[in-house]
């Protein structure tokens, strides 16, 4: 049903992109040029087959959202695929489209506005750990190790992007600052956040910083475990 770009990879090793940036992300002079350049192999998919995919998509999905149809896009996709990686790409001066597209479900925006390295390097990261943490899962066991330690590797250490969230929440900055820091909105980083504290055990910062130090940086295996087992229940 996609159309692929390059050779064949495995699912954790790919971003889907929306087939309307292909001439964005071709080009090395853009910003999602050089995003590309760090990113694994690219699928180009219509918008047709994302509403009608029925399968849960484990790779990254990066989709337009300059305007308001593209919004009403995004938003049937989000309702198609609830637990999807979705990478607003913006060109937005005003924080206006950035706004629209977190409220349409996107998890982050990439603005071609701002094409700085701090915003290329973290929306790359956060679409890394996020193939990382799918590789190798079965669609059950992901939803289980998602919803109870975000993208904590199997292996329990937390991948680039939580390991990278875990250092900042041992700072004085807000999580408001701290979202600003990920391109993502507040309430995203919120539940970001409270993925870990699940993980861990834990129910406020101060105990999250504690459990991170005491553990060595790994989760509560047995808080863990119970969450799964719940989930399953």
């Amino acid at each position: 049903m996609f159309e692929q770009a390059g050779p064949t990879t495995g699912p954790g090793r790919q971003v889907i992109a929306h087939h309307a940036l292909r001439e964005l992300l071709d080009s090395p002079h853009t910003p999602l040029g050089r995003l590309r350049a760090q990113l694994p192999h690219i699928r180009f998919v219509a918008y047709r087959d994302l509403a009608s995919e029925t399968t849960v998509l484990t790779a990254p999905l990066l989709m337009p959202s300059t305007t308001e149809f593209q919004n009403e896009e995004l938003r049937a996709v989000r309702l198609n695929q609830a637990t999807a990686l979705i990478v607003a790409v913006t060109h937005d001066v005003s924080g206006h489209q950035a706004y629209h597209a977190i409220r349409s479900g996107a998890d982050l925006v990439f603005n071609l506005a701002n094409p700085s390295r701090e915003q290329l390097d973290a929306v790359c990261a956060r679409c890394m750990s996020h193939s990382s943490a799918v590789v190798g899962l079965s669609q059950h066991s992901r939803s289980s190790f998602v919803e109870a330690a975000g993208e904590t590797r199997p292996d329990g250490h937390p991948g680039p992007y939580d390991e990278e969230l875990l250092r900042l929440l041992g700072t004085t900055l807000t999580v408001s600052e701290i979202a600003r820091r990920f391109y993502c909105s507040e309430r995203t980083m919120y539940r970001r956040i409270r993925h870990l504290y699940d993980a861990f055990g834990v129910s406020r910062r101060s105990e999250l910083m504690a459990a991170v130090a005491r553990n060595n940086g790994r989760p509560n295996v047995v808080a863990r475990r119970n969450l799964s087992s719940s989930d399953a229940s």
